[in-house]
């Protein structure tokens, strides 16, 4: 089964403020949204086999004075959602405060009791994915560290926006095991860090172009005499620094169907850069098939026999370009161009994939 643990306030809602700033119903305020709730929905119609695990402080009631009922407010919940049936759980429900992840203090993490429930009921659902959908007001940064791969931050990028349609897909990528059922192909290409438009770029790491022009226009022949049309394009963060409107112009003339992992020169939301053409946005590192971890940085603690490919180094030599544990993709080590999956795997990867089957 594949498990959603859902928060509600802040994420099938829009919360007091951000709800009287819209002039919304009280249903979009404190209740259900159904905006959101049809988002919601797109997930459970999309997703095989999925249930819900409420995780949400409204678990320690049964009853919801606010929304107007009599009946069990999870009862409203699914007759609204219209999918009986759905809620297969409800965590830490023995007594208002206390939580199946409290430790011997009481000290409380909402991400603690999803650990817990995990643990103890992995094999009642056989749980193949879980996604967690929260809001870091009600979750706090806990939730983020513990799941960095799980965790759709419905307050991150788009604050107070509840669960929107982006994050619903960000969801359901999840879900769908970052992409374990549709596997890298020969037509998938990592690149990371072109900084178009970053003049400095070319004087801090030596780029043999004379200025933003020459650099912009290489990059892109580059780019697009390696990628086809229809090839998918991992780009592992800081594509472009500057004017904003630029952008999508720039997306558009790229060959390929473009996932951006965000890096620390991405600074706009995650909607924006939707709104610009990639394909799929992260704001965190991404998993594939449970052993290969893409990032913007790279991460010391992936060790065989998992594998991280990263950026962000340009062409420090402290780090390797391919070794056994990982590969760097920025366009400094690569002629400027994106790196094949083929000629990756080549270079470092054949026994890493193996273990992935």
């Amino acid at each position: 089964m594949n498990i959603i643990f859902l928060d509600i306030d802040n994420v099938l809602n829009y919360g007091y403020v951000a709800g009287k700033a819209k002039n919304a119903s009280f249903d979009d305020i404190a209740g259900f949204c159904p905006v959101l709730m049809d988002n919601l929905r797109k997930i459970v119609d999309n997703v095989p086999d999925v249930g819900i695990v409420i995780s949400s402080s409204w678990r320690t009631t049964e009853i919801m004075e606010h929304i107007s009922t009599d009946r069990p407010w999870i009862e409203v919940f699914e007759e609204k959602l219209g999918r009986k049936g759905i809620v297969v759980d409800k965590i830490g429900i023995d007594n208002e405060f206390g939580t199946v992840g409290e430790d011997d203090k009481g000290n409380w993490s909402r991400a603690d009791d999803i650990l817990a429930w995990l643990d103890q009921n992995r094999q009642k659902y056989r749980i193949t994915r879980f996604v967690v959908i929260d809001d870091y007001v009600s979750a706090g940064e806990d939730m983020g560290k513990k799941f960095p791969n799980n965790f759709v931050d419905c307050d991150k990028g788009q604050p107070q926006e509840g669960l929107t349609e982006n994050k619903a897909k960000e969801a359901m990528w999840i879900l769908s095991g970052y992409g374990r059922d549709k596997p890298m192909t020969n037509n998938t290409f990592f690149t990371s860090d072109q900084h178009f438009n970053h003049a400095n770029i070319i004087k801090y790491c030596n780029r043999p172009f004379k200025d933003t022009q020459e650099m912009n226009e290489v990059l892109m022949e580059k780019w697009n005499s390696t990628v086809g049309k229809n090839d998918i394009v991992w780009c592992l963060g800081d594509i472009c620094l500057g004017d904003r409107n630029y952008i999508p112009e720039l997306v558009s003339k790229l060959n390929g169907r473009i996932n951006l992992v965000m890096g620390n020169h991405d600074t706009r939301n995650v909607k924006f850069y939707m709104d610009s053409g990639f394909h799929r946005v992260y704001d965190r590192p991404v998993l594939i098939n449970g052993m290969i971890v893409l990032s913007h940085e790279p991460l010391e603690w992936v060790q065989e026999p998992m594998f991280n490919i990263f950026g962000h180094v340009h062409d420090n030599p402290i780090y390797k370009t391919f070794s056994r544990s990982g590969c760097c993709v920025c366009v400094e080590r690569h002629d400027y161009a994106p790196i094949s999956w083929k000629t990756l795997k080549e270079k470092c990867l054949d026994d890493v994939e193996e273990d992935a089957r």
